[in-house]
C-alpha cells in the first residue's frame, strides 16, 4: 500500500476487504499478532487513510460457533483518504449480516443530496 500511495499522494484512495492481522500456522489460527497489527495501523498512518464511517455491524467476521468457542472481530474494513470522502461526501457504506459466510458483507450506496441511494 505505501509503495502505491508513492506513486501520487493526492489521489483519492478507497480500499475495502479483508484485512487479516492474526499468526497463522499450517494447521490453526494461532491469534492477534500485536506486531503486524502495530505495522498495519502505522502504514495506514502513513498513507493518511482511516475507517469509513459506517453503519451495521461493528464485528465483521465470526468463527460461527456458539458458546464458549465463539470468536468475532473486525477484519472486514472500508479504508478511505479525505480527497475521496471529499470528491464522494454522501457515500455510506454497512457491514450487512454474513449468511452463509463467516465474514459480514459489505453494501456501499451513493445518497443523492434528496436522500435516494444509488447502489455502488
Amino acid at each position: 500500500m505505501r509503495s502505491v500511495f508513492q506513486l501520487d499522494t493526492s489521489k483519492p484512495w478507497i480500499q475495502l476487504g479483508d484485512f487479516n492481522v492474526v499468526r497463522v500456522s499450517t494447521e490453526q489460527l494461532i491469534g492477534f499478532d500485536n506486531s503486524a497489527a502495530a505495522e498495519f495501523n502505522d502504514c495506514l498512518l502513513h498513507i493518511a487513510q482511516d475507517d469509513m464511517p459506517s453503519k451495521g455491524f461493528w464485528f465483521t467476521w465470526t468463527n460461527k460457533r456458539g458458546g464458549d468457542g465463539r470468536n468475532k472481530s473486525k477484519l472486514d474494513r472500508v479504508l478511505t483518504n479525505l480527497a475521496w470522502l471529499d470528491m464522494f461526501p454522501n457515500a455510506e457504506t454497512s457491514f450487512l449480516a454474513p449468511g452463509v459466510s463467516d465474514h459480514c458483507l459489505i453494501s456501499m450506496a451513493m445518497v443523492s443530496p434528496n436522500g435516494r441511494r444509488k447502489p455502488f
